[in-house]
């Protein structure tokens, strides 16, 4: 089986109809054991806040959509352990530690990253980080 770290970028199309969510759901389908820091549940549930503001869905889908996300996730990893690695990245690559966080779960796991967040890609293109990222649009010919 293979093994991923997947950021909110991706979960999210699970869960709401965004463009590139059947890529997303391509990738669920194919049995990988997802790892992931339990930041991401917290990023979920924002980005399930923004969208019931919109009133692009109920407010209760949270609650349904929860314990599927949490079966999605083979790994969870605490967050608290990655902060220190998380900062570092921080501070080296000029980004927000939110994505770092993401980064040093792959990295200290020598695992691919698999993001569909444009700006974290751009970013790590050009740096010594850049071998771990795989683009959620190329994850089936680089995974």
């Amino acid at each position: 089986m293979k093994h991923a770290v997947i950021d909110a970028s991706v979960a999210i199309k699970w869960f709401i109809p965004e463009a590139d969510s059947p890529t997303a759901d391509a990738l669920l389908a194919q049995g990988f054991a997802f790892h992931a820091p339990d930041f991401l549940k917290l990023e979920l549930g924002n980005a399930f806040w923004k969208n019931v503001l919109r009133g692009h869905i109920p407010a209760d889908a949270f609650h349904v959509v929860l314990p599927e996300l949490e079966l999605s996730i083979n790994h969870w990893h605490p967050t608290t352990a990655l902060l220190p690695e998380a900062f570092e990245l921080a501070c080296e690559l000029q980004h927000p530690i939110y994505d770092c966080i993401y980064l040093a779960l792959a990295k200290r796991h020598a695992l691919p990253l698999v993001t569909a967040d444009r700006k974290l890609a751009t970013k790590l293109k050009e740096t010594a980080h850049g071998d771990r990222l795989v683009g959620l649009s190329q994850w089936q010919t680089a995974l």
